[in-house]
């Protein structure tokens, strides 16, 4: 949208923002890929959302993130995305403003 996310966070407040569905992208399309592996920079977004109390669910919009793994690898790249969100997470929380 052209729009600084983080200001976007900041604008809205723990209070109306409850719940966040994120993925990356290259600026053309979404790519529903894991959040860190294409161009949007997520410390500054991750910074705001710590800074407003965010409280609300972080979902991981990121299944294309899976394509081209093999069948019986799909547990490591499943595993590997949950330590990512729990990365995320952490970071908020890091961010948080006591």
């Amino acid at each position: 949208t052209g729009q600084d996310p983080a200001g976007v966070i900041r604008a809205l407040g723990a209070d109306r923002l409850t719940c966040l569905h994120i993925q990356d992208l290259d600026g053309v399309g979404d790519l529903h890929t894991l959040p860190g592996l294409s161009t949007i920079p997520y410390d500054p977004i991750l910074r705001a959302l710590g800074e407003i109390n965010y409280l609300g669910d972080i979902t991981l919009e990121c299944h294309n993130f899976l394509n081209g793994f093999e069948e019986e690898f799909l547990p490591t790249a499943i595993r590997f995305m949950a330590q990512r969100a729990d990365y995320l997470a952490d970071k908020v929380e890091e961010y948080r403003v006591r």
